[in-house]
């Protein structure tokens, strides 16, 4: 049986992302850029897909963010 969350995890995976919004999934991963200077309908979709969480101040990759990275093998190390 499906579970809502299912949709998610795959449109989150496979999704066909624009240029600029890879590129902010990429920014917020390697932190190189503050979120507050990305367009915010980018910011908006990446959300919506699960791929990045608000942290109270900014963004973080969500696990599945991180999964769609490293399935294109463009992850950042992990720092714990």
């Amino acid at each position: 049986m499906d579970h809502p969350g299912d949709v998610t995890v795959e449109r989150g995976l496979l999704v066909e992302l624009s240029p600029n919004e890879e590129t902010a999934l990429q920014r917020i991963a390697q932190r190189v850029m503050l979120t507050m200077d990305m367009e915010a309908h980018h910011l908006v979709r990446l959300k919506r897909l699960a791929l990045i969480e608000e942290t109270g101040t900014d963004f973080k990759l969500t696990a599945l963010g991180r999964r769609r990275l490293e399935m294109r093998g463009t992850a950042p190390p992990k720092v714990d």
